[in-house]
């Protein structure tokens, strides 16, 4: 029974490798609350995640943001209704390129007429763009005139601070 039981997604999102970092604890909680809320199916995979990285002791758990991040989409879409289980569900990361680390999503999509696939597949897409916020990661995106001029560059002797605020 080799048989496909959907229609094939396959996308990548390369991700600003200037966004990776550890997670502090006060972040891990934020982000519990944060998937409980959106999706209360999911709260149970932050939990089972945490547990199998170093048993659980979320005081010295340094995870990080990629790391969860890709777990929590592969489990996302193994819960998800029009997502096929068979013949497989690939979340994984691709070789390192210029621009950043690909991250990419081989799944089956139960809806096959175009319409319904198109449809289901662009709320994937959303949900996977949407939610890197959550983590604290951004997609790569070369940079423009816009953020050329609108540059917050400056020569000061405080340390910057790279982690922008979520308003999500």
């Amino acid at each position: 029974s080799g048989k496909t039981q959907g229609r094939l997604m396959l996308k990548t999102f390369i991700i600003d490798t200037g966004w990776i970092q550890y997670l502090e604890r006060e972040e891990l909680t934020t982000l519990k609350k944060r998937i409980e809320e959106r999706n209360p199916a999911m709260s149970s995979f932050y939990d089972y995640y945490l547990k199998s990285q170093k048993e659980g002791n979320t005081e010295t758990c340094k995870v990080l943001n990629i790391q969860i991040y890709r777990h929590y989409i592969y489990h996302w879409l193994m819960q998800h209704e029009h997502i096929s289980q068979k013949p497989r569900l690939i979340v994984r990361w691709l070789e390192q390129v210029n621009e950043g680390l690909p991250l990419q999503v081989y799944a089956f999509i139960t809806d096959t007429d175009l319409a319904p696939f198109e449809w289901q597949q662009s709320q994937i897409i959303e949900h996977i763009v949407e939610s890197m916020a959550w983590f604290n990661l951004q997609l790569f995106q070369n940079t423009s005139g816009y953020d050329a001029s609108n540059s917050n560059i400056t020569m000061v002797e405080e340390k910057a601070n790279y982690k922008k605020g979520q308003t999500l």
